[in-house]
């Protein structure tokens, strides 16, 4: 169990250092309903980025790795968010996408069990 929380706290401060680096480096408004940059290691699936992709699906709370063939960069994303959709570009970190826009379609889960 204490391995457990540590591992968290761990994850947890991680993630929090590489989002405030993204953010002084004019990546991610976290004004906007987006999600979450993840941790590095930690995600559901990859998904691939070409010149030619347009757009991608992903469901609400998945973590996904992007990887952006044209740019050799990768990160991943976390889609806590009830955004239907946006522009990965919004999000990416400065240098990733290489200026290209695709819109991520979100499923977002409905459950109203209140």
């Amino acid at each position: 169990m204490k391995k457990t929380i540590r591992f968290s706290a761990a994850a947890a401060a991680a993630a929090a250092l590489t989002m405030a680096a993204t953010v002084s480096a004019g990546g991610y408004n976290p004004g906007q309903d987006h999600g979450e940059l993840g941790v590095a290691d930690v995600y559901n699936r990859t998904i691939t980025i070409t010149p030619e992709t347009r757009w991608v699906n992903v469901s609400q709370g998945e973590d996904v790795k992007f990887v952006d063939t044209a740019t050799g960069q990768s990160f991943v994303w976390n889609f806590d968010t009830t955004n239907p959709m946006f522009d990965l570009a919004t999000v990416a970190p400065p240098g990733a996408l290489g200026g290209q826009h695709v819109t991520a379609y979100v499923q977002v889960n409905n459950n109203d069990e209140s």
